[in-house]
């Protein structure tokens, strides 16, 4: 009501172009800069193609009268197509449906669908167990067929058969985990609610309810939706997941929860986040790998409250599938061609010399096994012939060979490393 002019009453209605049609969107009763600030902020959002405001005056002797005070177009911001971000090497045959389940199917299919994880903020164990996510999966068209094939056409060279019967196989294990999720969303109104105080009794209501063999899966897709609904981030998902390791009474809870630590952590943004800010890559991977191996105290100054809790749990033996996902995650960093200090690309030699004396445990064990030292040869042959090249030495670069072995540290701390036909 504007004090000058008696009974006047003065509305914004804000409304937005969808489709080339105007609708309402709201209106707005205050002020005509509340009414442009809430125009634009609806513009902002990139979901109409324009946004106008119309103002209205009305007496209250039924005199009325309207004007545009606002008109905006902006083109709008389309999602990009969700597309394969990986890709498959290896990996062990699938059987049956539940071995989709293991870490390693898990870890497959968090490096091929990783747009989609990050896209709706959710981990791998959370598709396999949620009928929303299973449905939007399905609806991005060809993303799933296409993570499908490449996982068969692997697995049908390490068994042999054509890649076609494979294909057919995976999307029947596909099916097959889509029933059991619906099953789940059919009958989740007759199931207890979950009470994170008492889920000792929680567990025998599910088991009377569903039977012995679909207690844990169900059980699990309680802690599934409970997730999704209470927190919006993997990050926040995982500092809950990591509060139950450990500290329930139910094993098949604190692998579950473990479960979704592994899963969080095979992001790289998650394991940046944990290590905390770090000079350059290399500096992260040195610190990475003195905390595989134990010389990071859960005390030590500036670690990050998540990253000293996997510690913990790794030390006590109840968080193994974080340990292989994090070096995993080492060797992945290791093979890609980025330079370890990108302000400084030329002291690769000495960063890989530092972090391969990070890599031996105390009793001359190499982080990873020969999983690491095939990253690390890779690596080191890269390096070695981008300094060949820059001197000129162009034939002895191509000589430069692929493979190398790598010695515990010496007294000096420096690691000593040969090629594979034994020649320095």
């Amino acid at each position: 009501m504007n004090p000058l002019v008696k009974n006047r009453v003065i509305e914004y209605e804000i409304h937005v172009s969808v489709e080339g049609r105007w609708c309402i969107e709201q209106v707005v009763k205050g002020s005509e800069a509340d009414a442009l600030a809430a125009a634009r902020a609806l513009l902002a959002q990139g979901r109409h193609e324009a946004v106008k405001v119309i103002r209205e005056r009305h007496m209250s002797s039924g005199f009325f009268t309207k004007a545009q005070v606002f008109l905006e177009y902006r083109p709008l911001v389309k999602d990009k197509p969700l597309t394969i971000s990986g890709r498959v090497t290896a990996v062990g045959p699938c059987q049956c449906a539940d071995d989709l389940f293991n870490l390693s199917s898990r870890m497959t299919l968090g490096r091929l669908l990783r747009q989609f994880f990050e896209k709706y903020q959710i981990t791998v164990t959370e598709l396999l167990h949620h009928p929303t996510y299973v449905r939007k999966l399905t609806d991005t068209g060809m993303l799933l067929q296409t993570a499908l094939f490449q996982v068969a056409r692997v697995q049908a060279q390490e068994l042999d058969i054509p890649v076609r019967d494979r294909v057919r196989f995976l999307d029947g294990l596909a099916r097959e985990i889509s029933v059991r999720v619906r099953d789940f969303a059919a009958e989740r109104r007759g199931l207890p609610v979950l009470a994170l105080d008492n889920l000792e009794y929680v567990s025998r209501r599910v088991r009377a309810k569903v039977g012995a063999e679909r207690h844990d899966f169900t059980l699990a897709a309680m802690f599934v939706h409970y997730m999704t609904e209470h927190f919006n981030s993997i990050g926040a998902k995982m500092e809950f997941a990591l509060g139950l390791i450990g500290e329930v009474a139910l094993p098949e809870v604190s692998t579950l929860m473990e479960a979704v630590v592994a899963d969080a952590l095979g992001t790289a943004d998650m394991v940046k986040d944990l290590l905390g800010p770090q000079p350059h890559l290399g500096a992260g991977l040195c610190q990475l790998a003195d905390f595989l191996n134990g010389r990071v105290a859960p005390d030590t100054p500036g670690l990050t409250p998540g990253l000293a809790r996997i510690g913990t749990l790794i030390r006590a033996g109840l968080a193994p599938s974080c340990r292989i996902v994090l070096i995993d995650r080492l060797q992945q960093e290791l093979r890609k061609d980025n330079p370890l200090d990108r302000r400084d690309p030329q002291q690769d030699a000495k960063m890989i010399e530092m972090l391969m004396s990070k890599l031996y445990d105390d009793q001359g064990r190499l982080l990873g096994g020969a999983v690491v030292e095939a990253a690390l040869s890779q690596r080191l042959m890269r390096q070695r012939q981008e300094t060949l090249r820059r001197m000129g030495l162009l034939d002895a670069a191509d000589e430069v060979p692929r493979h190398w072995v790598f010695q515990m540290p010496g007294p000096g701390g420096a690691v000593a490393a040969t090629s594979g036909e034994g020649a320095p």
